[in-house]
């Protein structure tokens, strides 16, 4: 019940937030992310991120895409199989949308690409 509070705290912020910018007209040229802060042990596998704004800078939006995991997110061998999307490359995304032509972010060794299914 507290994780499900937590969750409802930031979610009520995080719309606060989508319609501010677009109260503006800023939604379209912004990518926002939510990343939960709540997982098992500090690993970055297995979990949900939200994608808002940005379909003015090539974002798709209005989809929920999903990336199998299989095996424990916590096992750094795991998360480095190309086959598992990280967080890397979520974040490559976003600076490919923003014009930068990196593809990879941070540490190469967690990069695999874009996701190409989030860009339209």
């Amino acid at each position: 019940d507290s994780w499900k509070g937590i969750d409802v705290w930031y979610a009520e912020r995080f719309a606060y937030t989508l319609a501010s910018l677009k109260k503006v007209g800023m939604l379209d040229k912004t990518i926002v992310v939510w990343i939960t802060e709540i997982a098992q042990g500090h690993e970055c596998g297995d979990f949900v991120h939200i994608v808002a704004g940005g379909q003015a800078l090539g974002i798709k939006t209005n989809q929920r895409i999903l990336y199998p995991f299989v095996g424990n997110p916590g096992d750094k061998n795991v998360l480095k199989d190309p086959k598992h999307r990280s967080l890397a490359d979520l974040w490559v995304t976003v600076q490919n949308a923003m014009g930068v032509t990196s593809e990879t972010f941070g540490d190469p060794m967690w990069s695999t690409g874009p996701l190409m299914e989030l860009r339209a």
